[in-house]
């Protein structure tokens, strides 16, 4: 198993967290020789006891030292203790901060289409949250294993000097321990990356249940018994590989405690044949008992910490590989001729989703001009969305050339694409935030611009919702974060969202299927609004509703991931044809 995770975590503590490890190490050092000095003052304590009790007066005054000395031992124990728990919480919150941001900001560098992939989803999950605890645990393993090494160097000093055979018995149950949860640790480790996609299903199943869209159609197509059988399979499979792991070890586990056991015994004769042979005193004796149990407790300790750190592991390579992962990279292709009238043009564009498999896109040829309005019709499936996704630069296009007003997308930073598009998605966000956030999102300079803000509702056909708001643009919505927040319908989301969109001062404004939540006339209305929302710029709607495309200047008709028709309405309505047969299919929904 590769340690670059660990490293890793090493070299980001060394940033961020310098006091913490010098702390931290000097804290487990001084609690690693605490044993060695209780133990001395512990076989002192009772021979001074002992001697006290065979009337010798003068002990009365060292007995007092003594326990003084073992107050203070135990007392600095303890408030160790309790410092090094806070110091771990700040440094467990400084990570989680920075590391949760450093994830969010790489997410939206990583190229779009990884989150096409079943295993990158699999590594976000693994991931998770928790990010500054499970970077900083096994760090915190591993300063234990230092204090345990320590620790049980000083049990094995104090074992020396009373008989050397002690010291070998300690060390023949130390290795084993060691070796065995050192094991264990690596399987654990593996066992919880080849059961992550297992577990990720099942916890999606679980959250169905939980989530009140999800909810809602598990009681309406009675679904509840046939996903419960499927959470079911999924969790008792990767209950049963962990049950049985754990069989396995403590099977294991029983056999070294058997050993240990036996070389107690063996300890114990030890010491009583030197008791025999007055070669101990009564203080060496109660120590030496402490000092064997001591030894055992911290080797069990460093092989739970190791195996820790084993299943941690998993945790540190699947962060840092991520936050390794190749950023989108931009190229400067060599120039072409492109029309200066042109908002976009695209030549001969084909995409696949892997290299292995079946264009998606062919062979797509299109020129859209400078504040022309496009409609892209087609059935489910034709590739319509697809294509709007490599023209944001969402998508990498296998072969062939998008250019935005005159320059290859792939030679185009995010930030420019972002400037250059506004778009809404079928699948838009709902922000449970309030009603001025969840439009200035389009563009975030106009938060405070009431008058604007407001229009975008206008237009987008929100106003009369609006009216009814108790706290008008401030007012929080969806249930899911606030008490007494007001929840929209999925069209109202939808306009919202229309609202957004409309909002950015862009140049080009792109909507994929926008009004699917809506019903077909007022879908119509919207696209009628068209002049008014997208004002002079370059607009693209996305639709499979053939009557909304009308308002258009141009109509694309995609099939099987080809454009087979171009034109205006009446141009593709007067003549047998793809849209004409659609949109005759689908003229009674107007009627």
């Amino acid at each position: 198993m590769k340690w670059d995770g660990l490293k890793n975590a090493f070299k980001l503590i060394h940033i961020h967290g310098k006091k913490w490890a010098l702390f931290s190490l000097f804290t487990r050092i001084l609690m690693g020789i605490l044993p060695f000095v209780s133990l001395k003052l512990l076989e002192k304590l009772v021979n001074e006891v002992t001697g006290y009790l065979s009337n010798d007066s003068q002990g009365l005054k060292v007995i007092f030292l003594l326990l003084f000395f073992q107050f203070l031992v135990t007392i600095s124990r303890t408030i160790i203790q309790h410092v090094n728990e806070v110091m771990d919480m700040e440094m467990e919150y400084k990570l989680d901060f920075i590391i949760g941001r450093a994830l969010s900001e790489k997410a939206v560098k990583v190229p779009y289409h990884n989150f096409e992939n079943a295993e990158f989803y699999n590594t976000i999950e693994r991931i998770g949250n928790n990010q500054g605890t499970r970077i900083l645990s096994p760090l915190k393993h591993l300063l234990d294993i230092c204090q345990a090494v320590i620790s049980f160097g000083s049990y094995i000093v104090f074992l020396a000097m009373v008989h050397w055979s002690l010291v070998v018995i300690s060390v023949i149950v130390a290795v084993p321990t060691l070796f065995v949860q050192a094991r264990y640790g690596s399987e654990k480790f593996f066992l919880m990356k080849y059961t992550t996609k297992e577990a990720r299903e099942a916890n999606f199943i679980s959250a169905l249940f939980q989530n009140k869209e999800g909810n809602k159609e598990i009681r309406l197509f009675n679904l509840s018994n046939y996903l419960l059988s499927m959470w079911e399979r999924l969790t008792l499979y990767t209950n049963n590989k962990a049950i049985q792991l754990m069989k396995r070890e403590k099977r294991t586990l029983i056999i070294l405690d058997s050993l240990t056991a036996l070389m107690y015994v063996g300890a114990s004769w030890i010491i009583i044949n030197l008791l025999r042979s007055s070669k101990l005193g009564v203080g060496q004796f109660v120590s030496i008992g402490q000092a064997i149990q001591g030894a055992q407790g911290v080797i069990n300790s460093a092989a739970v910490s190791l195996a820790r750190i084993y299943e941690e592991q998993l945790y540190l390579n699947d962060y840092f590989s991520f936050m390794e992962h190749e950023d989108e990279t931009f190229i400067k292709p060599a120039s072409t001729w492109i029309d200066t009238n042109s908002a976009i043009t695209i030549s001969n564009v084909n995409f696949s989703y892997s290299d292995q498999g079946n264009n998606v896109l062919k062979n797509i040829d299109l020129t859209i001009k400078k504040g022309e309005k496009i409609a892209i019709v087609g059935e489910n499936g034709s590739g319509k969305t697809t294509l709007v996704k490599c023209i944001l630069g969402l998508y990498p296009i296998t072969n062939g050339d998008i250019y935005v007003h005159q320059k290859n997308i792939q030679a185009m930073e995010p930030q420019e694409i972002s400037d250059r598009f506004s778009a809404i998605f079928q699948d838009f966000i709902t922000y449970p935030f309030s009603l001025r956030e969840n439009v200035a999102f389009g563009d975030l300079k106009h938060l405070n611009n009431d008058e604007l803000l407001l229009e975008m509702c206008k237009q987008s056909g929100l106003s009369k919702k609006i009216e009814s708001f108790p706290d008008g643009l401030d007012t929080k919505l969806g249930k899911f974060l606030y008490e007494g927040s007001e929840e929209l319908s999925g069209g109202q989301w939808q306009r919202l969202a229309i609202a957004r969109a409309i909002l950015k001062d862009s140049d080009i404004l792109i909507m994929d299927e926008p009004t699917s939540a809506l019903d077909p006339l007022t879908e119509m209305d919207i696209f009628a609004k068209l002049d008014s929302m997208a004002k002079n710029k370059t607009a693209i709607f996305v639709s499979h509703r053939m009557a909304a495309a009308r308002f258009a200047d141009r109509i694309l008709v995609m099939k099987d991931g080809e454009i087979i028709e171009s034109g205006t309405h009446e141009e593709l309505i007067s003549k047998p044809s793809e849209y004409s047969q659609l949109f005759n299919l689908q003229a009674k929904w107007y009627a």
